[in-house]
């Protein structure tokens, strides 16, 4: 039971896993106590206002719209982010190469898409015993459609900056990746309530990468010729956003292969009961945090990349995590992207 006698869900998302495993402490404060920053990252601005881009393109596909009406919608839905013009430009630049990559290039053939952003809950059962957890698996899937060729797949999207080559790094950690294998067990259980009585076939790993371009400012000390004119490659003034996003755009159009990246990823019984032992083990490791409010830090992990932990501040004793101005505090919606 929560505070005032109310039930909290005990929903198990890749993100809260995630958030476990990198620091305790960090996952006291996000899913215990429920405490959200007020202010979001900078990157994970980008990301999120590019998922919802992505969400109306397939709502688009779903709906049967035009590849225009698609791009015009998409547009709308990431028009607030028009505030900070450089990175809207890239923003539109990639959505934009995306949906000539699905309408135009990509060799999977959509025959009808089955959901968009749709939520699942599944009761966890230990793989071995056949025991049934008091945490549920729970998370949102991007796409679920059928190919052309009978197979559903999951459609799955990220934006990276990392190296998302095949054999790389990044794609060689999906063939372990428990948010793949959770994905399967949702999509099983999607596909039931729509009548269909099979489990999907493939996730399509859909991986964007954004541009590291940066616009052109103008030249500080311009050198002029004889006859008046500027040398060449000099800027007589900066760069426009619109100017930027065309150039973005068309480096995205000549080089395709290096900006998006589809793989095919694939879960066999072993590797599914695998992920539920794992699961299942952090089901109980987390219960345990929450009985005995133990939650260690882990200066490993307070900075990814150079963006600090939001709740760096709160460890090292120079911001409150009940200061109003920093978070929001509420412990029965710890799970925003569900709604719960």
């Amino acid at each position: 039971m929560g505070r005032g006698g109310r039930t909290v869900l005990k929903l198990l998302t890749n993100s809260r896993v995630k958030s476990f495993r990198r620091c305790q402490r960090h996952h006291y404060y996000s899913y215990v106590l429920g405490a959200k920053p007020v202010e979001t990252a900078a990157p994970l601005e980008f990301g999120t206002t590019g998922h919802l881009g992505l969400e109306w393109f397939w709502n688009g596909i779903r709906m049967g719209m035009s590849g225009p009406a698609i791009l015009q919608a998409m547009g709308q839905a990431i028009a607030p982010f028009a505030r900070k013009p450089f990175e809207f430009a890239k923003l539109t630049a990639m959505l934009s190469g995306y949906c000539m990559l699905w309408t135009e290039i990509t060799p999977f053939r959509i025959k009808r898409v089955l959901g968009v952003e749709q939520t699942f809950q599944v009761p966890l059962v230990h793989p071995r015993s056949g025991e049934t957890s008091s945490w549920m698996l729970a998370g949102k899937l991007d796409v679920l459609f059928e190919l052309q060729d009978g197979r559903i797949a999951i459609g799955e999207h990220k934006s990276s900056s990392e190296d998302v080559d095949i054999g790389g790094a990044y794609h060689g950690k999906l063939t372990m990746d428990g948010q793949v294998s959770q994905y399967f067990e949702g999509a099983s259980a999607i596909l039931q309530t729509l009548g269909i009585d099979r489990r999907p076939d493939v996730i399509l790993y859909d991986v964007l990468s954004k541009p590291m371009l940066r616009p052109y400012e103008k030249t500080e000390k311009i050198r002029i010729k004889k006859n008046g004119e500027p040398y060449a490659n000099q800027r007589l003034a900066d760069e426009t956003p619109v100017e930027f996003a065309k150039r973005c755009l068309t480096d995205i159009h000549a080089n395709m292969s290096d900006y998006y990246h589809v793989y095919e990823v694939v879960r066999f019984g072993r590797e599914i009961q695998d992920y539920k032992l794992d699961i299942w083990q952090y089901g109980e490791q987390i219960d345990r945090q929450v009985e005995t409010g133990q939650a260690p830090r882990n200066p490993d992990a307070c900075f990814m990349g150079k963006r600090a932990c939001e709740y760096l501040g709160v460890c090292t004793g120079t911001r409150d995590i009940n200061d109003p101005q920093a978070y929001r505090i509420d412990a029965h919606h710890v799970h925003p992207e569900l709604g719960v």
